[in-house]
């Protein structure tokens, strides 16, 4: 899929889950829910892609194995408060196990990587969750796991809840914000 087409298509989606679902906007649910409630959208808006469509799922297949999902990052570009519950590889990197919002991709390869999605509510104004966010993305994109697209998707929740824009999309390819 082209990358003007992919957007085109999600931007229709995550409009109509947001007429659709503005309540969960409103009432400013947890991120979780509202990307297990989009799930459901995406699925059916891009079934003919005949991809799996995973929230939360943290696996990956290598040499027929699942393991977890891990990101290499450069220790320079990693928040420090983002550093536990992995590994220094060597000097420059810090390998962390991640857990990306939606993915579309094969679940029984590790050849299709689609699209990453990771979500966040205007409301949540942590910086060091959100620079983690697209950092993640910029590493999905450009390195081992190499999806295609990455999206960083905000709803605009709570009192900031914009019905004429209620939400923003960033894309990400080959680890650079387009």
């Amino acid at each position: 899929m082209e990358f003007q087409i992919l957007k085109e298509k999600l931007s229709a989606c995550i409009l109509r889950f947001c007429l659709d679902q503005a309540k969960l906007l409103i009432i400013d649910v947890q991120e979780q829910s509202i990307t297990n409630a989009l799930s459901k959208y995406l699925e059916v808006d891009f079934n003919e892609l005949g991809l799996d469509i995973n929230v939360d799922f943290n696996k990956r297949i290598v040499e027929d194995v699942y393991i977890k999902k891990q990101l290499d990052f450069l220790v320079g570009e990693l928040h420090h408060s983002k550093m536990r519950g992995g590994e220094f590889i060597n000097e420059a990197y810090y390998r962390k196990a991640v857990l990306p919002d939606i993915i579309f991709h094969d679940i029984k390869t590790s050849a299709n990587n689609f699209l990453v999605i990771e979500i966040k509510k205007s409301t949540n104004k942590n910086k060091q969750d959100r620079d983690f966010d697209i950092l993640k993305l910029q590493v999905f994109t450009r390195d081992d796991l190499s999806y295609q697209f990455g999206a960083f998707i905000e709803f605009k929740t709570g009192e900031e809840y914009d019905e004429q824009a209620p939400f923003c999309i960033r894309y990400f390819i080959n680890g650079v914000e387009m």
